[in-house]
């Protein structure tokens, strides 16, 4: 179980610096 949720914090830290990356792609 903690293996999954690992993962989905990780998905989650991708996603934040995707929309990061993008914000300063699009400023």
């Amino acid at each position: 179980m903690g293996g999954e949720r690992d993962r989905d914090r990780e998905g989650e830290r991708s996603s934040k610096r995707v929309a990061i990356i993008l914000c300063n792609h699009l400023g």
